[in-house]
């Protein structure tokens, strides 16, 4: 029985140093990153920030409430059924929306401005968002959100 339990002890302590010889040896060292100045006013991509910006209730009810604020153009209306829509915008260290731009593929109609205008009209009367965070402080951050407008006849 001492033969065995000394085999089992000595076999144990092999497998568990052995182990631990090589991740020391070939793992990578993790540095510490050098820590860089923080810019409050810097407008963060959303990924950089350590705490993302959010809306308080939630992303579903953020699109119904913007919905309900969009106005569609009567000519839009009639030629399109559904447009896809990229709204960057940035939240404000006090969670306002700044800096409103949208992108669409739909070059193809004349009054795709004037949605673009109306998408910044309805969402400069949207209400604040929780800021992002970088450093345990509120900073700017932008944001970019897919939208696709359902319009139907």
């Amino acid at each position: 029985m001492k033969p065995f339990l000394l085999l089992l002890v000595t076999l144990y302590s092999t497998i568990t140093f052995s182990q631990n010889g090589l991740f020391e040896r070939y793992s990578v060292r993790k540095t510490s990153p050098v820590k860089e100045e923080v810019d409050y006013n810097k407008i963060y991509e959303y990924n950089d920030a350590d705490i993302y910006p959010y809306y308080e209730g939630g992303m579903d009810e953020f699109f119904k409430l913007f919905q309900k604020k969009l106005w569609v153009p009567n000519s839009i209306r009639k030629k399109a059924n559904i447009i896809r829509i990229i709204i960057s915008f940035v939240i404000e260290k006090n969670g306002r929306i700044t800096n409103i731009d949208t992108s669409t593929s739909m070059a193809l109609y004349n009054d795709i401005d004037v949605l673009k205008d109306e998408i910044k009209k309805a969402m400069a009367k949207m209400p604040n968002w929780v800021p992002g965070k970088v450093d345990g402080k509120p900073a700017r951050v932008r944001v970019k959100l897919p939208y696709t407008l359902t319009i139907r006849q």
